[in-house]
């Protein structure tokens, strides 16, 4: 439930950080001063800061599972017989 600020270096991660992105519930910086910017600005507006942390919030209720949900479709390809 927090704003999410990020560099641009997101290959670890890229679904997510795409899918936050792309949902307004993150905010990439390039730089020290962009960074401080963001920051400044979130802190100024309270209202948008906690509007960023719900979509967030939003994104991850409706992730939640995948996980399992990899597995599951990965178990049966890699099954051992005993």
């Amino acid at each position: 439930g927090k704003p999410v600020v990020t560099g641009p270096h997101l290959f670890n991660t890229q679904d997510i950080a795409d899918k936050f992105a792309r949902n307004g519930a993150s905010i990439i910086v390039h730089d020290a001063s962009e960074l401080a910017q963001a920051v400044g600005d979130l802190f100024a507006d309270e209202s948008a800061a906690r509007e960023f942390g719900e979509r967030g919030r939003r994104i991850v209720a409706e992730n939640r599972g995948a996980l399992e949900q990899l597995m599951a479709l990965v178990r049966p390809l890699i099954a051992v017989e005993r």
